[in-house]
């Protein structure tokens, strides 16, 4: 396995093509593992309700879901580069405004619109891009790597996080995440951009390749929700910044661990006999965090579970989309997976907000059983 990475790093014309990229995209993680995991939390001490800091998250996913097919006539005319250049300038108001919520009480849900915007600027661009360049012997490895890079750099950023808000407080972890930002931009300019062609949106949502990974992608957006809402589960067990921000990190590790692995069995196995397993015991690992009570211990210990997980399933499903990718249409490929995946996560929130706060986290976490079991079924027409 050592000498298959090591072939890919030094081999394949992704080092050459995708750098500026992986730059861009390890400095990006590294500013949001410092700080994202308690954006959440910092609304809820803001005096924002439960239920208001979930629908923050509803309006963001919904706002990305109707962006992203606007995002490849926007990138036609820009390129990749530039318009993930344009998601760091919303992420940097986004960030600015957050800083100064309290003085000029900005609407939260402003707040989401901006991350929604930002959402779709980078990840449609970016994944088109990775798509386009990865190689089908190779690209569970390639998948790997683009998620293992970013994993090591930040790995212990969340915990780094809650000791800055420990010691300082907010806004000072708010500053440096931002000029991490800033900064991410500047590799995307050392070389030639690229340009992608798109097909008029009709055609999009016709197509036989995105329909035949409709359910995978609405699967994936519903569990994704899950993650998202971890962090909050945390905090409510033991409201301490350092508790949530080592549970990240914990997760994180269990993350990069099966990152490795998951990339080199995704090339050398049946990838939907691999979707399959990995399905299953995202399916196993979601019932195991209903069946037991919550504890500080039990959230420490079910962060490495549910993390191992996500990622678990992550890659291969992933693999297969580019697998299977026809040549030209990346940018519409992508452009109709975010479209799913953000309605997925849309449905989830909605059901959480349906039902009382004490039953919230449990819904999410059926919600995301439910979604693996259904992959499961579905596994077999891939």
């Amino acid at each position: 396995m050592h000498l298959s990475y090591l072939y890919f790093i030094t081999r394949t014309k992704m080092k050459e093509t995708m750098i500026e990229l992986y730059t861009t995209r390890m400095l990006r993680a590294m500013a949001y593992s410092l700080i994202g995991v308690f954006i959440p939390i910092y609304l809820l001490n803001l005096g924002f309700s439960f239920q208001q800091v979930v629908l923050y998250l509803l309006v963001k996913y919904v706002v990305a879901g109707v962006v992203s097919p606007v995002v490849p006539f926007i990138q036609r005319k820009t390129g990749v580069k530039h318009t993930i250049f344009l998601s760091t300038l919303f992420l940097s108001v986004f960030f600015l405004m957050l800083y100064s919520i309290q003085q000029y009480h900005w609407n939260i849900f402003l707040l989401a619109v901006l991350q929604g915007f930002d959402l779709m600027f980078f990840w449609v661009p970016l994944n088109s891009e990775f798509v386009s360049r990865s190689s089908s012997k190779h690209v569970g490895k390639q998948m790997s790597v683009l998620l293992a890079i970013p994993r090591v750099i930040s790995i212990s950023a969340p915990f780094i996080g809650a000791l800055v808000i420990s010691y300082f407080n907010f806004d000072v972890l708010l500053i440096i995440s931002l000029l991490i930002i800033i900064s991410s931009s500047f590799p995307l300019f050392l070389s030639r951009e690229d340009f992608f062609k798109t097909k008029r949106i009709k055609k999009v949502f016709s197509s036989k390749i995105n329909k035949k990974y409709s359910l995978l992608y609405f699967s994936k957006g519903m569990i994704s929700v899950s993650l998202y809402l971890w962090p909050l589960f945390a905090y409510y067990a033991l409201k301490e910044y350092l508790f949530v921000g080592g549970v990240s990190t914990f997760r994180s590790v269990a993350g990069l661990l099966i990152t490795l692995l998951m990339g080199w069995l995704s090339d050398e196995t049946s990838l939907p006999k691999l979707v399959r397993i990995t399905s299953a015991l995202s399916f196993f690992s979601w019932l195991v965090v209903i069946a037991v009570p919550s504890s500080p211990l039990t959230v420490a210990l079910l962060s490495f579970l549910v993390g191992s997980s996500f990622i678990a399933f992550s890659i291969p499903t992933f693999s297969l989309v580019c697998r299977d990718k026809v040549k030209g249409e990346e940018l519409d490929m992508m452009t109709f997976r975010e479209v799913v995946l953000n309605v997925g996560r849309a449905v989830s929130l909605m059901l959480v907000l349906l039902v009382p706060f004490e039953k919230a986290f449990a819904t999410a976490f059926i919600a995301s059983a439910a979604a693996s079991a259904l992959l499961f079924l579905w596994a077999k027409h891939f």
